[in-house]
């Protein structure tokens, strides 16, 4: 385990219940822009057999098995992966490390949704991710868009935002921030920065072919919980989709 694995470890440690709580709430930026975008990426999953890299609290396993497919899933926090359990008490869902896969079995799509971006060599995932699929397997992952994740912190009213274009895109590899839990505690929360040339570069090297990509946009009923926000990711995507496809 490295050591950006043992920091993600204690960052859900610490936020899973609240991570959770907060999606069940369904959170604008997952349930209204992220997810959205990955499931039409997904398309039509009856009957494939999926596993879910860095599945969280399960909210992806509870949905994609409601479609018909056959999913299973794991993640590095033990916290996260009791939530997940409880909430899919009939599928297998395991502690695990994206550098260590703890499946040996085949499957039809490997998906990760933001979830990749807490480590900073994914040479070990992409090899991993790799080994668990299929001939002509599907890799399809979510990150944080390199432009939205480029910009400068600004506070306004009193909330915290990413104003674009403000510091050196070329040199922004990673983005970090304290939350203060609901316990009081804080937490210090990072993610990197995934660019287009490395996620070109991984897939030349491991053996994947690129399928297809999307810039996410919020769906239109987000734009009464948040305006503001609604407003900022109709013009900036918040999030990059990739699908890849094991040669």
């Amino acid at each position: 385990m490295n050591k950006d694995e043992r920091a993600t470890i204690g960052i859900y440690g610490n936020l899973a219940e609240e991570y959770h709580d907060l999606r069940i709430k369904k959170s604008l930026h997952n349930e209204l822009i992220e997810m959205p975008a990955m499931f039409k990426m997904l398309g039509n999953v009856k009957g494939k057999k999926i596993l879910d890299w860095g599945c969280g609290s399960g909210l992806y396993i509870r949905k994609l098995k409601k479609k018909g497919a056959k999913i299973k899933g794991f993640d590095i926090s033990p916290e996260m992966v009791k939530i997940a359990k409880k909430l899919n008490p009939e599928i297998e869902i395991k502690v695990g490390s994206g550098t260590k896969i703890p499946f040996h079995e085949k499957f039809d799509i490997v998906f990760a949704s933001l979830a990749i971006h807490y480590l900073k060599d994914l040479d070990k995932p992409f090899k991993e991710i790799k080994r668990v699929l299929k001939p002509k397997g599907v890799f399809i992952f979510s990150t944080g868009n390199p432009i939205a994740k480029a910009g400068k912190s600004k506070i306004i009213n009193g909330k915290k935002y990413k104003i674009l274009g403000l510091i050196d895109y070329f040199k922004s590899d990673k983005t970090e921030l304290v939350h203060t839990s609901k316990t009081g505690k804080k937490v210090k929360i990072f993610n990197y920065i995934i660019k287009t040339k490395e996620v070109i570069r991984l897939a030349n090297k491991h053996g994947f072919e690129i399928m297809d990509y999307e810039d996410t946009k919020p769906l239109p009923s987000a734009k009464k919980i948040n305006p503001e926000e609604y407003a900022r990711y109709s013009k900036f995507p918040l999030f990059s989709i990739w699908k890849l496809r094991k040669k």
